[in-house]
């Protein structure tokens, strides 16, 4: 049903769509920050509007990480090599935590004339772009009161992709730069039972994404 049509919140609230507002890039999420993942795969419109016709999907994100961890991966395969590199900091309190943590994602270019199974006459170039991502979570929450907390969170990431001859009807060459920060602050208030009432509010900037296609060839 296209894209766009699945909504994905972050601790409960939305987060802004990516690159060209299509769809929200879940992949500037650093795993180390991630403590699990809610899935409400039928369509929930009527609670959260029309974006969410193909369902929801819900991350959330480590609360009470204490210390450091570091975590290393690495892919190799033919002329393709793949890695990925994150730093998470914690520490939790009697009254409130907070979390920092940091990703480096790389893979390679995959040419085209690197498989078999494409015609030495296509043009085109590549079937997978270079890809390098950087991306940083801050999550924290504090407690004033026995019945109001703060909590804040801000999510950076910074993109960038090289690409050649991926188009089927025009070789061409591409690079982008995509720079995207989003920040949210908010209280909630416990009223009593199990209500709950929260007010947040969120900024998202983004950094004009700069996109070069030299002229083809």
């Amino acid at each position: 049903i296209g894209e766009g049509t699945t909504l994905v919140l972050l601790n409960g609230r939305r987060l802004a769509p990516g690159f060209r507002a299509a769809s929200v890039d879940i992949s500037s999420l650093p795993v180390s920050a991630v403590e699990s993942v809610e899935i409400l795969p039928d369509g929930a419109s009527a609670l959260y509007g029309s974006d969410a016709v193909g369902g929801v999907v819900n991350f959330i994100l480590r609360s009470d990480f204490e210390g450091a961890e570091t975590r290393l991966r690495a892919g190799v395969a033919d002329s393709l090599d793949e890695y990925r590199v994150s730093q998470a900091v914690g520490n939790s309190w009697d009254s409130g935590n907070a979390l920092l943590s940091l990703e480096y994602y790389k893979r390679d270019l995959l040419g085209a004339d690197d498989r078999d199974f494409v015609p030495p006459a296509s043009i085109v170039g590549s079937l997978l772009p270079e890809d390098k991502n950087y991306s940083g979570v801050f999550t924290g929450r504090q407690e004033v009161s026995g019945s109001v907390g703060l909590f804040s969170d801000v999510v950076f990431t910074k993109r960038d992709t090289y690409n050649f001859g991926g188009r089927t009807t025009l070789n061409e060459t591409a690079q982008t730069d995509n720079k995207q920060l989003s920040a949210t602050l908010g209280a909630d208030w416990k009223v009593g039972a199990d209500w709950l009432v929260a007010l947040s509010g969120g900024k998202d900037s983004y950094a004009r994404p700069e996109v070069a296609r030299p002229a083809a060839g």
